[in-house]
């Protein structure tokens, strides 16, 4: 658009805030051809699954160019925006991205790389709600796949729960019925249908069991919420599952009544 054209767009935006309240955030998107860079960069996906030596500084140059440029069309809401959420739905493109970083980072196994990426993530919270749960949907049932530590994928997601519960746009809510935050809450700890069938493999018994004393604080703080505590309850007779099921059932037990 011409400069003209920008200032007729954010002058019709801010007339629609006055008049009806809006609350939508818009994206500022790039003249490219999405599917096209989805397809130019489609061998990231196989680097990230048969790495070479030598490969992975191209591979992290790669995945930090893709991230900011997605991030880059993305609105920050403000600190105490609790209304505003940003206006559709993430492209192809867009899930395509989350998910190469997500597996990145369980990739790259270090929490200080990590914190790159997901920091500013969980930073857009409820506004940027089907972003957030794209990347952290992909941290479960991509990221497990690609990880070669989950010693090290513990840490990062422990690491990733502490950081979510300093933010406000993660807190739980003062009822019981509804919270903005849930559903990034939920899929958090991977109580997701496709994440709940990736962890709930028994091979993920021991990763399950370190994240023990991580599912009782969040239990203690989420479960208040019925859609929460369903999908928890759900997985707590998978395979892993079973492994916080005494406490798991102590915990849905005080708040089920």
């Amino acid at each position: 658009m011409s400069s003209t054209e920008k200032e007729q767009r954010d002058a019709h935006r801010q007339w629609a805030r006055q008049q009806r309240n809006d609350r939508k955030l818009y994206r500022e998107m790039p003249d490219l051809d999405h599917e096209v860079l989805q397809k130019g960069f489609g061998f990231v996906y196989a680097m990230l699954r048969a790495p070479k030596l030598g490969e992975e500084e191209v591979l992290k140059r790669y995945i930090q160019e893709l991230f900011d440029l997605l991030m880059g069309t993305l609105p920050q809401p403000e600190a105490d925006d609790e209304r505003s959420e940003i206006e559709g739905t993430p492209y192809e493109s867009d899930i395509w991205i989350m998910a190469r970083v997500a597996e990145f980072v369980a990739h790259a196994n270090s929490v200080e790389t990590a914190q790159i990426f997901y920091r500013p993530i969980f930073e857009l919270g409820p506004a940027a709600k089907y972003w957030v749960e794209d990347f952290l949907q992909s941290w479960i049932d991509r990221g497990l796949q690609v990880t070669n530590n989950l010693k090290g994928f513990a840490d990062i997601w422990q690491d990733m729960v502490a950081y979510a519960e300093t933010l406000p746009a993660w807190q739980p809510g003062e009822g019981h019925y509804w919270c903005r935050g849930e559903e990034l809450a939920r899929n958090l700890m991977g109580l997701s249908e496709g994440g709940i069938a990736v962890l709930g493999d028994a091979k993920y018994k021991d990763l399950v069991g370190s994240m023990a004393p991580t599912f009782e604080r969040w239990g203690s703080r989420w479960l208040k919420y019925g859609s929460v505590a369903g999908w928890f309850a759900y997985f707590l007779w998978t395979e892993s599952g079973r492994v916080v099921l005494s406490q798991g059932v102590k915990q849905l037990a005080a708040v089920a009544g």
